[in-house]
C-alpha cells in the first residue's frame, strides 16, 4: 500500500537537479502523491554552458542568469528553499538559509550538487548583480588586450577562443593544450577539420605543449601580463590569460560526513546501477557529482533522469527497479563564433552536423532551449 503522500528533497538546482524535478512532475502529474523541495544556496545561478561569450560580450552576460522563482509554476506541491545543507542522515537535512536553520525530513532524497571548477566560466554567486560583477572585468581586459592565451583544448577553450577571435580579429588568441578534444572515438580526420576551423579564423594553435604554471597561478582570478614557458622551454608572454584546466571538486562535504564510505577516491558519489547509495536506498544521485561512468557532459543527463525517476516511482508502488546503462558519448556541438560550429554524432562529422551545431547551439549557446525548463 502506497503512502497518501511522499516528500522528495532535491539538493542542487543545476541542470541535473532542474531536469529530475521536470521529469518527476511529468511521471507523477496525474498521481498526486508527492511533494518536491528543490534545496539550493543560489536565487539567480548562472548557466555556465553560455559563458563563453559572456566573457566577450557584456551586453550577452545578464541573459546568461536563470531564475527558480517560476520553476514549480504548474506544481502546486513544489518549493525552493535557499540554503545550504549542514548534515545530513537517512530521513532529513539540516538546512542553513540566511535566516534560520531547517530541519527538513524527506522520504526519498536526490543529490545533485555538482562540481566546482576554478575557472573564469564557472563563479559561484547568490545573485544575477554579483555575478554579473565578476563578469564584466572579462569583456573589458580582453577589449584592451592585444595577445589573449588559453589553455586548454577543451570544448569551453575552444568556444571561448572563437568568440574573442570573432569578435575582435586583429587581436592574437592562443590555444595551448596536449591536443583538441581530448576524445578518442572522434576520428583525426575530423579533429583536423576542426583545427582548420579555428586557424581560419586566425587563431593560433601550438598543441602538444603543456604550460608549466606557477604555484600561486590562480585559475579563477584575472590573469593579466603574464610571462610563461612551455614543458618544452616555449617562453610566451600574454596581455591576458584564461585557464579553463582548474581543478575540479565534486560538491560532496555534507556526504562525506554522513558516510564516508559512500564517496570514491577521487571524491564523487558512490552510486549502484539503480544510481542508488548502497547502504541508503532512498537517496539517489545523478550528474556530475555522481559516479556513474559517464562523461560530465549535459548530453547524457537525460537516461540518469529518465533512471532515478522511474525507479522512485517504482519503489512508491512497489515494483522493480531500472538499471542504469552507461550511454555512449555520441553526440556534440561546439560553437565556433556565432556564426559556425562543429557537430559530431558517433565519432563522424559532416556538414549537415555542422549546420545543425549553428541552429542548435552557435546562435545562443542552447539558452533558448534550457530558459523553459526554469519556466522562464
Amino acid at each position: 500500500m502506497t503512502k497518501s503522500s511522499n516528500h522528495i528533497v532535491v539538493v542542487g538546482g543545476g541542470l541535473a537537479g532542474v531536469k529530475v524535478i521536470k521529469s518527476l512532475i511529468q511521471k507523477f502529474h496525474c498521481s498526486g502523491n508527492i511533494s518536491i523541495t528543490l534545496v539550493e544556496y543560489q536565487n539567480e545561478p548562472l548557466c555556465n554552458i553560455a559563458t563563453p561569450r559572456a566573457l566577450v560580450d557584456k551586453s550577452f552576460a545578464s541573459s546568461c542568469y536563470l531564475s527558480y522563482d517560476k520553476l514549480f509554476r504548474n506544481f502546486s506541491n513544489g518549493k525552493v528553499i535557499h540554503g545550504w545543507v549542514n548534515e545530513m542522515s537517512a530521513t532529513s537535512l539540516k538546512v542553513k538559509t540566511n535566516d534560520e536553520l531547517l530541519d527538513i525530513s524527506f522520504d526519498y532524497l536526490i543529490l545533485a550538487t555538482g562540481c566546482k571548477v576554478k575557472t573564469p566560466w564557472q563563479h559561484y554567486t547568490e545573485f544575477k548583480d554579483d555575478g554579473l560583477l565578476y563578469l564584466s572585468q572579462f569583456p573589458n581586459t580582453i577589449n584592451e588586450s592585444q595577445s589573449i592565451l588559453l589553455i586548454g583544448g577543451g570544448p569551453t577553450s575552444i568556444e571561448t577562443a572563437a568568440e574573442i577571435k570573432e569578435t575582435y580579429p586583429q587581436k592574437e588568441v592562443t590555444i595551448v593544450s596536449n591536443g583538441l578534444l581530448s576524445r578518442t572515438d572522434i576520428d583525426p580526420s575530423y579533429i583536423k577539420k576542426l583545427r582548420g576551423k579555428l586557424e581560419r579564423l586566425g587563431i593560433v594553435l601550438l598543441l602538444g605543449e603543456r604550460i608549466i604554471k606557477p604555484k600561486d597561478f590562480q585559475t579563477d582570478e584575472l590573469l593579466v601580463h603574464q610571462h610563461l614557458k612551455t614543458k618544452s622551454g616555449l617562453e610566451i608572454y600574454a596581455d591576458l590569460v584564461l585557464d579553463s584546466t582548474g581543478s575540479i571538486k565534486p560538491n560532496t562535504g555534507f556526504v562525506e560526513e554522513f558516510d564516508p564510505t559512500s564517496i570514491t577516491e577521487s571524491g564523487y558519489i558512490q552510486v549502484t546501477n539503480t544510481l542508488q547509495l548502497e547502504a541508503y536506498k532512498n537517496i539517489f544521485s545523478l550528474g556530475d557529482v555522481a559516479n556513474t561512468g559517464a562523461p560530465k557532459m549535459a548530453a547524457v543527463l537525460d537516461p540518469q533522469v529518465s533512471t532515478v525517476t522511474s525507479n522512485i516511482y517504482a519503489m512508491i508502488h512497489q515494483k522493480g527497479l531500472t538499471e542504469y546503462v552507461t550511454p555512449a558519448n555520441d553526440t556534440m556541438f561546439l560553437s565556433v563564433g556565432k556564426k559556425d560550429a562543429f557537430g559530431c554524432f558517433k565519432g563522424y562529422n559532416n556538414i549537415v552536423l555542422d549546420y545543425a551545431g549553428i541552429y542548435l547551439k552557435s546562435g545562443d549557446l542552447f539558452l533558448g532551449q534550457l530558459k523553459p525548463l526554469y519556466g522562464l
